[in-house]
Formats: structure tokens, sequence, C-alpha cells
């Protein structure tokens, strides 16, 4: 009778618990400490162990704040001006720091957070404090004044990059850039925009070159501090804007014009993705009824003054700009392309004078661009742009020919066919885009005409070698491949005759970008 009051505990006794030893569960006395002649106490009801729901979430959140602030601070540093230019004094970014104080009052509370994460915690640690959208405004006033720019210098940087910049990423409507470039306190983005443009006009001048790493480091922190606005937080939300885009498409520019490689590839990224993001590449599919409706000559297509007309446009070659970029990017690199041609449904760039002008113009699509070759009254950007998709139709033909030969099989002939159809479909459409030398102007001022007959021999030369690289089996496909090395000397010899008038280009002189992204793909042919 005595053995039925004892019983077993579903836990272990806080003795057999402390030395770690095993427990029989007999209550009111275990074995053990019947043996040691202890009190043996057993604790039915435990408090729930760990973080309370949410805590640990919110911990993470607030320690990703702190290090993405902690990675703009050593950024700046990382890049200071007092290393790359001796004249020039130490840059003031305390317009642009966060709230540095309050970031190390948040972080006390994270420091050992392991080891005090208990029950008992108050819910008011988790409080945090919400964005300071008041200071905004006079931290922004700072940044070109903390790099000492007169008014004069700041028309100079907005006329170079007009005169020189422009003609290579068309891609801001100057009456819309005026409207706001003169306020007293634009807007956040705005600014890392205005920054970024100069950062681009300073790198092709000579007489603002020592500015331009100073420029850049302002324009990576204010993108920084625009990004740092806890945007992708969970109890913040924010919209992605145009200029912030833009901004770092040119940013990735001037990386790639005067930095590592790794640099512009991550610069690159990030502009891809918010492109992605914001869905540019859909802009005019809400616009689908009215596509074929809206012609050149229509009552409402030279309306100018617009500021709808002129967004819409600014939105397309933004995101055109970013499409070639990204196929010049991958012809270097190796890579998958971020921007996939299949789901764009844009139309190509206006002409610069209806860009300009904020009017509406003709409307081609990409794909009917290419498939049409009657299609000869297309703008140079939009020439670009064709031959930009072409160029990485090509690169996915050889990756395609590669990953054949790479399987380890015997190349059949069906692989032969299907190699063949391509590669004549691709030598067919670039031949429809490629000017013979005699109908080139000799004296063309338009950088970005001049890239684009560049653009289309270098990919004749990048299907050459392609084609060499097949394993051909019958006399007649070796006798194609003659053909195709014929044409692949032919443009590069071409190529040579072209670059010889680039030195009398102004635009092309110093640092220009679609001349060093000519010399990668170039290099890669």
């Amino acid at each position: 009778m005595a053995t039925s009051t004892r019983c077993k505990s579903d836990l272990a006794c806080e003795q057999c618990r402390r030395r770690k030893s095993k427990c029989d569960r007999v209550q009111p006395q275990c074995g053990s400490c019947a043996r040691a002649d202890t009190a043996c106490v057993f604790v039915d009801e435990r408090p729930k162990r760990g973080p309370k729901k949410g805590q640990l979430r919110a911990l993470k959140a607030q320690v990703a704040a702190l290090e993405r602030q902690l990675a703009e601070q050593s950024s700046i540093e990382y890049i200071s001006p007092s290393q790359q230019d001796g004249e020039s004094g130490p840059l003031d970014v305390e317009g642009l720091e966060p709230n540095i104080h309050a970031s190390v009052h948040m972080a006390v509370g994270t420091v050992g957070w392991l080891d005090d994460l208990t029950p008992t915690w108050d819910d008011q640690l988790f409080e945090f404090p919400e964005p300071d959208t008041t200071s905004e405004s006079s931290n922004l006033t700072l940044v070109p004044e903390s790099l000492s720019l007169s008014d004069m210098m700041r028309a100079d940087l907005d006329a170079l990059y007009f005169e020189r910049v422009h003609p290579f990423a068309p891609i801001i409507h100057q009456g819309r850039y005026f409207s706001w470039a003169d306020q007293e306190t634009p807007s956040l983005v705005r600014t890392s925009l205005r920054l970024a443009m100069w950062t681009l006009a300073a790198a092709i001048s000579t007489q603002f070159q020592n500015l331009s790493h100073r420029l850049y480091a302002a324009t990576r922190q204010a993108l920084h501090k625009l990004d740092g606005n806890d945007r992708d937080l969970p109890w913040t939300t924010g919209d992605i804007q145009l200029e912030e885009i833009q901004a770092w498409l040119l940013l990735a520019y001037y990386e790639f014009v005067r930095m590592e490689r790794h640099h512009v590839l991550l610069t690159a990224a990030r502009a891809f993705r918010l492109v992605q993001l914001t869905q540019l590449h859909a802009v005019d599919a809400l616009n689908t009824p009215t596509h074929k409706d809206s012609q050149v000559g229509s009552p409402g297509s030279l309306q100018s003054g617009d500021p709808s007309n002129a967004l819409l446009e600014e939105k397309r070659r933004t995101f055109w700009l970013a499409f070639c970029f990204d196929r010049l990017l991958n012809a270097h690199d190796s890579l998958t392309f971020t921007l996939q041609e299949e789901v764009i449904y844009l139309n190509l760039p206006a002409t610069e004078t209806s860009f300009q002008r904020s009017q509406q113009s003709r409307k081609d699509l990409l794909a009917e661009a290419i498939m049409d070759s009657s299609k000869t009254t297309l703008t140079p950007f939009a020439e670009n742009v064709v031959l930009a998709a072409l160029y990485g139709r090509c690169l996915t033909h050889r990756r395609l020919a590669i990953a054949t030969a790479l399987n380890g099989k015997k190349v059949g002939a069906k692989d032969s066919s299907e190699f063949c159809r391509r590669h004549e479909w691709l030598a067919a459409a670039l031949e429809r885009r490629i000017l013979p030398l005699t109908e080139i102007s000799p004296d063309t001022c338009d950088p970005m005409a001049t890239f684009g007959h560049l653009l289309g021999r270098s990919a004749i030369i990048y299907l050459s070698d392609t084609a060499a690289t097949w394993p051909w089996q019958t006399t007649e496909q070796h006798l194609m491949i003659t053909a195709y090395e014929q044409r692949a000397y032919q443009a590069a010899t071409e190529i040579v005759h072209l670059t010889c008038a680039l030195p009398r280009l102004s635009y092309l002189k110093h640092y220009s970008i679609y001349d060093c992204l000519f010399e990668e793909t170039g290099g890669n042919t």
C-alpha cells in the first residue's frame, strides 16, 4: 500500500537536473536523492524558454539596420578623398549620416542578447523609432554644399552632363530636371540623381576630374541613406522612384569606367533589380488597346509640354538603357541576363526631339522591329536596342552550342541542323541592320549611331567565332564556315575604319561610356 502513493513525474527533479544525472522521477523522492540523502524537489510547471513571439524577428531587423549603417560608414572611409587627391579636403558627410547616436542607443539592447533571452523581457524594449522625416530636407541641403561646389561649378557640371554624357545615356528630360534642380530643398532621391549626373560629368571632364571620386562617394552615401530609410523593414513601406533607378544606373556606368569589375557588377545588379521591381518592362502594357491607334500625326501626338509624355518616355529610356547595359556586361563576364527579352512589352525610344518636347511619337515594339526589316526609320537609340537584343541572342546561341558540345554525346545531324538554322537567322538579322560604310556619313557627330555601327559588326565577329567552335561534319558546312570567317574579317576591317574617326569626335575623347563598353565586348570576341 505504501508503494501506491509513489508516482512518477514527467520531469526530472531539480537536483538531478543540476547534476545532469539520470532521474527515475519517482515522487516524493527519487532514487538519486534518496541515496544522497538530499531534498528532492519537483517543479511540474516551468515557464516557456526562449524569446516571446516576434522578438527574434524584431532583433534581426534591428541588427540588419545597424549593419547597413556601419557598411555605409565604412564604404565612405574606404573611398576617402585624402587617399586619392592630396589637394582636396576631406568630404563632409555629416549632412548625410544617419543618426549614429540613436543607432548606438538601439545597439545597447542587442549586446549579449543570447544570454538575456528570458520570458521577463518587457515589450517596450522592442519599440523602434519612427523614421525621421522632418530632418530629411535640412540634411539634403548639406550634400552639395559639403563638396564646396559654387553655383558656377554646378551649372558647368549640368552643362557637361547634357553635352557629353546625355548622348550616350539619353534618359533625362531636361525640362523636368531643371524644374527641380534649383530648388533649395530637393528630395533625397532627386539629390542622389543630380550627384550621379555630376559624377559622370566630372569623370569625362579634365576640369572636374579631381572631384569625380568625391562626387561618387557622396552619391553612394545619398543612395544608401535613401535605401537606409528602413524601406525593407516590416513596419515601413516606400515606393521606388524613377530617379533612384536612374541614379544607380548612372553610378554603374561610372564604376564601369573608373573602378574594378566587381563594383560595377554589384551596382548594375542593384539597378536591374529596381527596374524589375517597378516593372518598367511593361509600362506600355496598359495602353495595349490604343497601341495601334496612336500614330504620328494624330491630333494629340503633337501636343508639346505634356508632363505625362515626358515621364513615360523617361521610363522607357531608362529601361532600354539598362537592357543594353545588361547585354554588354554579360557579354564580357559570361553571366546570365537579368532583364529577359521575352517579358518585354515596351515601345522603343522615341526621337530626341519628341522626347525633349514631351511629344508622343511613333510606337514600335522590339519584337516587331527585329522581325520587320522594313523599319528603317528607327532612332539611333532604338537601333542600338535592337542590335543589343540581337547581340544577346548571339550570346545565347553560343552558350547553347557550348552546352551541346559539353554533353559528351556525339553531335548529330539534328543538332547541326538546329545550330545552322539559328546561326543563319542571326546572321541575316544582323546584316539587315548593318549599314554599309558607303552609307555612313564620315562627319557624323552622333556617338549613339557610331556605337551602333561598331556593335553590329562586333556581333558579326562574335557569330563567326561561334561557328568556328562547332564540330562541323559535311563539306558544305565547312564552306559555310569559310564564308563566315571572310565576313568577320570584313567586319573587323570596317571597325578599324570607323574607329579611325573616333579621335575627331569630341564626345568620345575622355572615358566615353560606350567606347569602354565596346572595348570590353570587342575583347571578348
